[in-house]
């Protein structure tokens, strides 16, 4: 679990720079320059096909995605429906797209990156943290349900007079607040991923900065269930 949390703020610190970032790839960036450099249509056809494969591949993962969501309230499935509409008809876009026969290369590759750049990465960027926010939340609960779990074995075994040490104790309840405090940041995650008109405020964390802090909290979490665990079953 501390390698899945691991991996997810490595994933958001790297898009966690502003709300007002794009979701963009160097690799796409890439291509689109080449475009703009082409000294002939052949090297630029080559080059808008790297970028429409890419676009592409983005959108069929980010419908798997969507589509691999579970147990969402009614309001999730409204926003995620959406989504998947607004994918479906990028995919559209993009199929409908005739490169090569005579067209205009460098007109259809500056057409892409306006769409791109004023209604997809928007887009993206929205279904990205709409995405990151239901992982976090998936990742508190089965926390919580851990957490749930090591207090009753803690209470049995202060029971059996067999824990004496209250260190275990103060690791815990270390660990409930951290999750709570986790608890509350996914919320305001959440509640942002739900207005829909939102005034930018610089000094207010975004997204994707309230999903870093839940994701640490819930690490440092985990942290303390493993030295709960070597003070309970110390090793021989």
């Amino acid at each position: 679990m501390l390698k899945i949390i691991g991996a997810l703020l490595v994933f958001v610190s790297l898009f966690a720079i502003s709300p007002r970032v794009s979701a963009q790839s160097e690799a796409l960036k890439s291509a689109l320059r080449e475009v703009s450099a082409s000294v002939n249509n052949e090297s630029g056809d080559k080059a808008l096909k790297k970028v429409i494969n890419f676009l592409s591949l983005q959108i069929d993962d980010l419908t798997k995605s969507l589509n691999a969501i579970k147990s969402i309230s009614a309001e999730q499935e409204a926003i995620r429906q959406d989504f998947l509409d607004f994918l479906n008809e990028s995919a559209k876009y993009l199929d409908g797209l005739v490169v090569g026969s005579g067209s205009d290369i460098k007109a259809l590759a500056n057409e892409i990156n306006n769409w791109r750049e004023n209604a997809y990465n928007q887009r993206v960027n929205k279904i990205t943290e709409f995405l990151m926010v239901l992982q976090t939340k998936s990742l508190l609960k089965t926390a919580d349900t851990r957490l749930v779990k090591i207090g009753s074995d803690l209470a049995r075994l202060r029971d059996l007079k067999i824990l004496k040490d209250d260190k275990a104790q103060f690791l815990f309840n270390e660990s409930n607040i951290l999750l709570v405090a986790a608890g509350d940041l996914t919320n305001q995650a959440e509640l942002q991923l739900s207005t829909t008109t939102i005034i930018m405020d610089e000094r207010k964390p975004g997204v994707r900065d309230l999903v870093f802090k839940a994701l640490t909290k819930i690490q440092q979490a985990y942290k303390r269930f493993i030295e709960i665990s070597g003070i309970i079953l110390p090793r021989p």
